[in-house]
């Protein structure tokens, strides 16, 4: 097979090497001037996906593979690689199907006899009925094993980010509430009353609620200004400043200054809480800033974890690999018999026709159900029973129908709950273990 590398009006080409280097140094095969000494390219053959695989040896932010970062990928029949670095793109183009036994090393010959080529002809001898025995599946199969559990790592930590974030900004919402309440009482000159050992707190929660509006803004402006200031870190460029995300963040902890310095005001009032209403201000407020600049973080986390997860899921390769693969299954499907289509009709029709039965017999044996409920309901409000007595049965038609519907919202969230259930895992045998293993189970 034959790797084309094109760079400006530089063209080279590599014919059956097992090993390819790109970079600006002489005893790289392709040299790019344009390149630090530590940012080298490899393409390294590898039999277990027939193909060759691109690594970014220097792990630089800066090389793009379709304008996507990338460490390790299996290389598609034309693509670019670009970075800020370079004149123009690197154009790569495949122009042939590996075959292994007639991949060489460039020192060594690397040849070897006992390799059979791995071509899509090449099925088991035991099965070659088996359309998915191909290199298509065993491709698919090896990258869903090299991403897999990847996948599931950042899925994990995108959902821990998620809920922490959610949880940040409750807490966000609730201390902006606290805190105001000092501001608002002393800006209206409430004062503390201590009397007969009772310590009152009067505010108007009009103005709290117009406080609150104002203190969440600054925290809101905070957390962005966390949020920008390390994702302009991370991806910044020469040249680039960082100034703007400083001033905002600058600018909104002066403000929450001045909030901590109101509740210190309004907090020393209460008789023999001098000194202590140092530390409740700071609290109150200190914990605010708190909230509010980890909630930045873990919303910049979120950003990364999902970009990480965006480039691991749609890798060239992989959906190279997947439209092959749905190619695959359209075949598998017309290849059925009409036989088998029509029992699989059937099964489909009975499953139907079950579903509707129960779901029927549900619905029927709710109001039943429902009748103890009802009448513990009506017991609780007298009022709004309207007990009716038919033969000695005595029931409220309300709280009946009101029981009834709670019932069947509650069985029908149960059986979508468990139907979901096992879609996912369904799905995650599908995308771990590969299809065959489906076909194999029924």
């Amino acid at each position: 097979m034959k790797l084309v590398i094109k760079y400006g009006d530089s063209v080279k080409e590599f014919q059956n090497q097992a090993t390819i280097t790109i970079g600006n140094t002489t005893d790289c095969d392709f040299i790019i001037p344009e390149f630090a000494a530590n940012e080298t390219l490899k393409f390294v053959y590898a039999e277990k996906y027939n193909n060759y695989v691109l690594m970014n040896t220097s792990q630089s932010r800066d090389i793009l593979c379709n304008n996507k970062v990338f460490s390790k990928i299996l290389i598609t029949p034309n693509f670019e690689i670009t970075s800020p670095k370079l004149a123009s793109a690197i154009e790569i183009s495949l122009a042939a199907p590996v075959n292994a036994t007639h991949i060489q090393n460039k020192d060594t010959n690397m040849q070897n006899n006992n390799i059979k080529p791995v071509t899509a002809k090449s099925v088991s001898q035991h099965n070659s009925d088996d359309i998915f025995d191909n290199d298509i599946e065993r491709n698919r199969i090896a990258i869903i094993k090299e991403i897999g559990f990847r996948l599931l790592e950042l899925k994990n930590n995108l959902k821990s980010a998620s809920i922490t974030s959610f949880v940040l900004n409750t807490a966000i919402v609730i201390l902006s509430v606290i805190s105001s309440f000092g501001i608002t009482n002393f800006l209206l000159g409430f004062k503390i009353d201590n009397s007969s050992s009772v310590l009152n707190l009067t505010t108007n929660f009009g103005f709290l609620i117009c406080v609150t509006v104002i203190v969440s803004s600054i925290c809101l402006i905070l957390k962005q200004g966390v949020y920008s200031l390390l994702d302009v870190n991370q991806n910044r460029k020469l040249g680039e400043s960082n100034i703007a995300q400083k001033f905002i963040i600058g600018i909104s902890s002066l403000f929450l200054f001045i909030v901590y310095a109101m509740n210190l005001f309004y907090y020393k009032e209460i008789p023999g809480f001098l000194a202590a209403s140092l530390f409740i201000s700071l609290l109150f407020v200190g914990a605010l800033a708190t909230v509010t600049v980890g909630s930045g973080y873990f919303k910049f986390q979120e950003k990364n974890y999902k970009q990480q997860l965006t480039n691991c899921e749609y890798r060239p390769d992989f959906e190279s690999v997947m439209k092959s693969y749905r190619t695959l299954i359209s075949k598998y499907i017309n290849k059925l018999s009409t036989n088998k289509i029509n029992t699989v009709k059937s099964n489909l029709v009975n499953n139907q026709l079950k579903m509707i039965l129960e779901g029927f017999v549900g619905l029927a044996t709710a109001p039943f159900l429902a009748y103890g409920v009802s009448n513990t309901l009506a017991s609780c409000f007298p009022e709004a029973a309207s007990w009716v007595r038919i033969s000695g049965l005595r029931f409220s038609p309300i709280f009946l129908v009101l029981a009834t519907f709670m019932i069947i919202f509650a069985f029908f969230s149960f059986v979508r709950a468990f139907t979901i259930s096992k879609q996912i895992k369904a799905s995650e045998i599908i995308k771990f273990d590969g299809f065959m293993i489906i076909t194999a189970m029924g």
